[in-house]
């Protein structure tokens, strides 16, 4: 067993990425361990042996499906799955903003995969876990000054461990329960839609609506924390999900949150809850002749920290009265509610699953006088498979819609006011996307992209000409991905 015993000395020994890192050194021993195990310990034969290899991933297109010692074959047959992805992109401001140019960033990432059933005859425990390498830069906070990022990728670069979860499922799957360190919409899980999974910019995933709102900018990539997370699925059509997170994933902080917690190792458990919970219902699978598929999305959130109020301040002076006492007041809560719609609306006669066009729409509000934004809906269209010799590709359009609160808008008055200047006053930003989705070969995939910003930050005033907004800004850009 001398794979297990280096495994051992890694755990005991002093862990080779620093102290600070010992609990991915736990991760990666566990791993190490199963992958001596598995290579000592095959088993047996089946009709169709798995690979580890996902359908999507490069490692199919080379020699020997990238797998020439068969480790990763081995791995599979235990239940220990992994991969690589690497994501880079190129985006550039080509009129507007507050400046034109264009950065680079890329997001590489590493996961592994535990199906406790076949390592140990655990059945229905799966483990999960995953860390980014980010570099780079992206356009939107120094071009822009948007409230959605550009795109999806865009990070604060740093090495950090990101999820690490558990999940149990018993009865059949119907009944499921996940804890560890996670993000709230993990695969498609809470306020998401899946029609909405083609676009980049960050408008059409976690949207500003708990981004601008929360703490750090909640629960989600790049910045996660411990959480539990409830799903009951009764039978094909319905899905409840309930789950409470620790609301702050960084803590007390001056400056970026994402430098403040660079390694993702702020396992905080002491701050706030956030709760969350949605109810799903399938409608449709559209696997009836003729039927298209769609689905409906109920959900509602509640913070439990205190939130200061935008305006006002507890002697019900403006914060932007040079008499007022300067304390805002403050809410023992925060909370939304929203509403996701999945429609397929058209299929090809004689073609099955993804194939068509797909519709989707969210739309969510949250009380003025505590948020940033108070109310929000986007809406779009995918088309899938529609090109005869291209079946992988798809296109797609999208348009987003931030209202910025009334108590917002009337700080930003009361600041011109009381400064005796004509000064812009936030309302809303709105965003527009077209994208393509070309995949070259399975695992290889090019994305080119076209955004239109209306009213960056909401027409937030010009660091550069502070009496005027930020203009509407022609974004243009491309992302190639590479899955093993």
């Amino acid at each position: 067993m001398r794979g297990l015993s280096q495994s051992s000395a890694v755990l005991s020994g002093s862990c080779p990425i620093g102290q600070l890192a010992r609990p991915l050194c736990v991760v990666l021993f566990t791993i190490a361990a199963a992958k001596a195990f598995a290579a000592e310990a095959q088993p047996a034969e089946t009709s169709t042996p798995p690979t580890g290899i996902p359908e999507q991933s490069i490692a199919n297109s080379l020699p020997e499906s990238g797998d020439p010692t068969g480790a990763r074959a081995a791995l599979a047959g235990r239940g220990i799955t992994y991969g690589v992805n690497y994501g880079g992109e190129v985006f550039g401001v080509a009129s507007g903003g507050i400046r034109r140019g264009s950065r680079y960033s890329g997001q590489l990432e590493i996961f592994g995969d535990i199906d406790f059933d076949k390592l140990a005859g655990w059945k229905g425990l799966t483990f999960h876990s995953n860390a980014f390498q980010l570099h780079g830069r992206g356009v939107s906070a120094s071009h822009l000054g948007v409230f959605d990022p550009v795109t999806n990728y865009e990070a604060t670069p740093s090495t950090r461990l990101f999820e690490v979860w558990l999940e149990q499922s018993v009865f059949d799957d119907k009944l499921s329960v996940r804890f560890g360190q996670m993000r709230v919409d993990y695969d498609g899980e809470f306020v998401n839609s899946t029609t909405a999974g083609l676009f980049i910019s960050a408008s059409f995933g976690w949207p500003s609506f708990l981004a601008a709102n929360l703490p750090a900018g909640g629960v989600t990539y790049p910045l996660i924390a411990p959480g539990v997370r409830l799903k009951v699925t009764p039978n094909d059509k319905v899905t409840v999900l309930l789950a409470a997170y620790n609301d702050d994933p960084v803590g007390p902080c001056d400056g970026d949150p994402q430098v403040c917690n660079s390694d993702g190792l702020k396992f905080r458990l002491r701050d706030n809850p956030f709760l969350i919970g949605e109810v799903q219902y399938k409608y449709s699978d559209g696997k009836a002749p003729g039927g298209l598929a769609g689905a409906v999305k109920i959900g509602g959130f509640a913070d439990l920290g205190k939130f200061d109020d935008k305006r006002f301040g507890t002697d019900g002076r403006s914060l932007a009265d040079p008499l007022s006492n300067g304390v805002a007041r403050r809410y023992h809560s925060n909370h939304g509610f929203y509403a996701v719609l999945d429609q397929q609306i058209f299929r090809p006669v004689g073609q099955e699953g993804d194939a068509g066009v797909f519709a989707f729409g969210r739309v969510a509000g949250l009380p003025t006088d505590r948020n940033v934004i108070d109310f929000a809906f986007d809406a779009g269209l995918r088309f899938n498979g529609l090109i005869t010799n291209r079946p992988n590709d798809a296109f797609g359009f999208a348009v987003a819609h931030n209202r910025v609160s009334d108590r917002v808008s009337g700080i930003d008055r009361d600041v011109a006011a009381f400064a005796g200047q004509s000064l812009p006053v936030r309302n809303s930003e709105a965003v527009a996307e077209i994208i393509y989705k070309a995949q070259i070969r399975p695992g290889l995939i090019f994305q080119p992209d076209i955004q239109y910003v209306w009213r960056p930050g909401g027409n937030a005033a010009n660091p550069n000409v502070p009496t005027k907004a930020v203009e509407d800004a022609w974004v243009l850009g491309i992302r190639s991905v590479v899955n093993y």
